[in-house]
């Protein structure tokens, strides 16, 4: 009895340890509550960014990303945080956030071609100091009519 206990607790380990390599040490979304934008009454469910880590790869490398999610940058401080679409492979919006009010979008932002040089990509800045950066599904903002000054309500977001 007492080796098939340690032959399953030998499985268990192996198993959490594929699951931190698989997701890079970190799991974007906590257990429990997941982090949530409502925009215009329309839930998303958001992957968070707050390592520095999750920050540098973002969406990066993902095939696509589903209807109603998306993935929200978190900042400690207010300030200007620049963005690129490196190693993106599909379109997305890009919305700037200072105190939940729409600071920047910028829209369908597509991504970098395969061969694109990254001293050539674009850079996507806020007008603003911002404390999040929320990235989503291309054609939501123009899907909710989404201008600067709207408030989006984000839920379960660490800060």
């Amino acid at each position: 009895m007492k080796k098939i206990f340690i032959v399953y607790a030998v499985i268990i380990v192996i198993v959490i340890i594929i699951a931190l390599i698989k997701f890079g040490g970190s799991l974007a979304i906590p257990f429990g509550k997941s982090a949530t934008a409502t925009i215009k009454n329309q839930k998303f469910t958001l992957m968070v960014a707050q390592s520095e880590k999750d920050k540098t790869r973002g969406l990066s490398g993902r095939q696509s990303l589903s209807a109603n999610t998306g993935m929200i940058f978190v900042f400690d401080k207010p300030g200007v945080y620049s963005f690129w679409m490196k190693d993106m492979k599909f379109p997305i919006d890009m919305i700037f956030l200072n105190n939940n009010k729409i600071d920047t979008m910028y829209k369908n932002i597509p991504p970098p071609a395969v061969d694109e040089n990254t001293a050539n990509l674009k850079v996507y800045s806020p007008k603003g100091n911002i404390d999040y950066v929320l990235e989503l599904p291309a054609g939501t903002a123009d899907k909710y009519s989404l201008k600067p000054g709207d408030t989006i309500t984000l839920q379960n977001v660490p800060k």
